[in-house]
């Protein structure tokens, strides 16, 4: 049983870092070559995989410890993108943000149902996200870019909502 439980917790953070990475190629332009960008996402991969056990010698509450983790990868979608730095902080936080919620919303749905096997549901819910990346695609890649285009033109205080968004979900997680 415990096998299972720790390969759902592999799946289901893969799934989850995945869906990420591919939300920030639909929302943003690559600057570098593919050799650099897997560079980058590797040693930041090997980079959590270090940290992540010395947080939670820290004591640190678990789900402190995976958003102090999931930070690191602002540094790839700053190295590797051709936007502002306005621009690429604009969409990491709107994306973790908004992968965070689906994440969210189906633990509680897995802690409710307690299903046989820890975390089925919110497996569930990230390949549903997963499954919606070409409806995300289509309809909301022009209207982020166009967000994008105003936030580099206007003000840059416009940054911050989804960070706010990101602190206000942390809150009720």
């Amino acid at each position: 049983m415990l096998d299972h439980v720790m390969n759902m917790f592999f799946i289901t953070r893969t799934v989850f870092l995945v869906v990420n990475i591919i939300l920030l190629y639909i929302f943003l332009t690559p600057g570098r070559s593919y050799g650099f960008q897997i560079l980058v996402f590797v040693l930041t991969w090997i980079a959590t995989y270090v940290l992540r056990p010395l947080l939670y010698l820290l004591n640190l509450d678990p789900l402190l410890a995976s958003y102090l983790v999931g930070l690191l990868y602002l540094l790839p979608c700053v190295l590797i993108f051709k936007e502002s730095f306005h621009a690429k902080f604009f969409i990491f936080f709107m994306i973790f943000t908004l992968t965070q919620l689906t994440f969210l919303v189906f633990t509680y749905i897995d802690h409710f149902l307690s299903p046989a096997i820890p975390q089925t549901f919110i497996l569930a819910g990230l390949l549903l996200e997963a499954a919606a990346l070409p409806l995300i695609r289509r309809y909301m890649k022009s209207p982020v870019k166009d967000a994008i285009e105003i936030l580099t033109q206007h003000n840059l205080s416009f940054t911050l909502f989804p960070v706010l968004s990101f602190v206000l979900l942390t809150c009720y997680a």
